[in-house]
């Protein structure tokens, strides 16, 4: 497998098409739902203020991505929230009002606990096409972004559902352990080595 990881910048021509993959890969988040313009507008704005968008590319297409906010880099959560407003109302349409209200919730309370986390920067989304899934994608992405991390004196944090196992077991296959817990996700992190 001819495999390139890199981090990329925000006037790349593999965003658009990370930002489908994302919607492809995991079509139940908030983000997801928003739809593929969005999400390119959000890789798009989080590239230009130094937060990593890392992508896995093989034959010149994109088969993972892995979305880092890096720890003392600025963002703007309401700029994000108010990219395409029309958005919500597709999310709202896709998830439910309910849905989309518990996704929120449990969204607000891992962000709540994730900011306790001073020395780590954070995985905000991770997907592999699922043709590439059981490869090493995830694992190398990972690694990068370790690296990465490490070298900037950071450790790594993450949330995934409770019910993910496949990724909680990649998680600790890495050294990643549980930090806190919500109703329906679990936060993770590995420290600095």
């Amino acid at each position: 497998m001819s495999l390139h990881i890199w981090s990329d910048s925000y006037d790349s021509s593999y965003l658009e098409a990370a930002a489908r993959l994302h919607c492809e890969c995991l079509p139940d988040t908030i983000n997801s739902a928003r739809g593929p313009q969005t999400l390119f507008g959000t890789y798009r704005y989080l590239a230009r203020r130094g937060h990593k968008i890392y992508l896995a590319v093989e034959k010149d297409q994109v088969v993972g991505g892995l979305v880092v906010l890096m720890r003392n880099t600025h963002y703007s959560t309401v700029a994000l929230l108010l990219h395409r407003p029309g958005s919500w109302i597709q999310a709202l349409r896709q998830l439910g009002g309910f849905v989309l209200a518990q996704k929120f919730v449990d969204t607000v309370r891992v962000r709540h606990q994730g900011r306790f986390l001073q020395n780590h920067d954070y995985i905000i989304a991770m997907y592999v096409h699922e043709s590439k899934r059981r490869r090493g994608v995830a694992r190398e992405l990972l690694k990068t972004a370790m690296n990465d991390s490490a070298a900037r004196g950071f450790g790594l944090a993450v949330d995934t559902t409770t019910s993910n196992l496949a990724a909680r077991e990649l998680y600790s296959s890495l050294g990643f352990g549980e930090v806190g817990q919500t109703s329906s996700s679990i936060i993770l992190a590995r420290n600095q080595e």
